[in-house]
């Protein structure tokens, strides 16, 4: 949360906002390019983000959660086309590796690639932005995977869980007087009686328009939580039906996929996918098993529409 997001990420947004005169500053044009981007798919996130974006105005308010979706998920398709290639292709860089090291299984078998893909971006930082612009936060990106190795993805030791927290800590303290007191009393309530958050489950009919599976994610037959992805295909769910004790998905397949980028990997390799003009839909219909199936964020920007598999949904 800190290093990444509020330390590499938010960095290299502020160079490109802020500043001006420089070969990496934004154009008042390009920046209204992308506040338009940005509100176009603000109304298309899918529900298991926590916040929608912001324009670049409000920069200097962005919380940590809304930087990681620009990162991980919205920047490849609001940048494209926009910066110059050199800034755009180096973005990538930390993208890709990023991506990688919150992957439950590719943080172990592409360690290597994330790392060597970090020491690029900051090798290219200092010829692109100057030495003196390259601050501890970004040499402790290198040791990311190193670090993944020890305790597992990024999502395993990051901070997002403690931030979120106090939210319900300020929510215990009902008034200014005897906080602690009022902590300890509410937090044991807490534990006596282990309030769970109830799983989404919307019936209709003999089928269900909303379910939420084992990854904790929304999944729904309609708006903007249809899209889901198994074995590197992406597919958009028809219907939910129960068989058994488990919730089966109808699904058509979407065909033509493309990978957004080549450099500095294949982006269908790293869970992110484009096709142009209108969707083509496979006409055979499959049956596969919810809780055998990733989320899917679908944007749809100017000519083309992205798919971008989601990779946390625990905060």
């Amino acid at each position: 949360m800190h290093n990444v997001c509020l330390g590499g990420m938010k960095s290299l947004l502020k160079l490109w906002v802020e500043t001006s005169g420089k070969s990496y500053s934004l154009t008042p044009a390009q920046k209204c390019i992308i506040d338009s981007r940005i509100e176009a798919v603000k109304r298309q996130v899918c529900t298991d983000f926590s916040r929608t974006p912001r324009p670049l105005t409000d920069l200097k308010w962005f919380k940590a959660t809304e930087l990681r979706l620009l990162l991980l998920y919205l920047g490849p398709f609001i940048f494209l086309n926009v910066m110059s290639d050199a800034y755009y292709n180096h973005f990538l860089k930390l993208h890709a590796a990023i991506r990688i090291l919150c992957h439950p299984v590719k943080y172990q078998t592409e360690n290597d690639k994330a790392k060597n893909l970090l020491e690029a971006f900051g090798h290219e930082f200092m010829t692109l932005y100057g030495e003196h612009r390259f601050v501890y936060n970004f040499h402790l990106l290198t040791h990311l995977p190193d670090d993944c190795l020890l305790h597992g993805c990024l999502d395993s030791f990051s901070a997002f869980p403690f931030e979120n927290y106090m939210q319900t800590l300020l929510r215990y303290v009902k008034k200014s007087s005897y906080p602690l007191q009022q902590f300890r009393n509410r937090f044991g309530e807490h534990l006596k009686y282990d309030v769970t958050k109830k799983a989404l489950l919307r019936q209709r009919g003999s089928s269900y328009s909303v379910i939420t599976n084992r990854q904790n994610t929304i999944i729904s037959i309609d708006g903007r939580d249809n899209f889901i992805c198994k074995e590197n295909q992406i597919f958009k769910v028809q219907n939910i039906k129960r068989v058994g004790k488990h919730m089966i998905l109808d699904c058509n397949a979407v065909m033509e996929l493309n990978s957004l980028y080549v450099e500095p990997m294949e982006s269908i390799a790293n869970g992110v996918y484009y096709c142009r003009d209108e969707l083509i839909f496979c006409d055979v219909m499959m049956s596969i098993d919810a809780n055998e199936v990733t989320k899917v964020q679908r944007i749809v920007l100017d000519e083309i529409t992205g798919f971008i598999e989601v990779l946390h949904t625990g905060v």
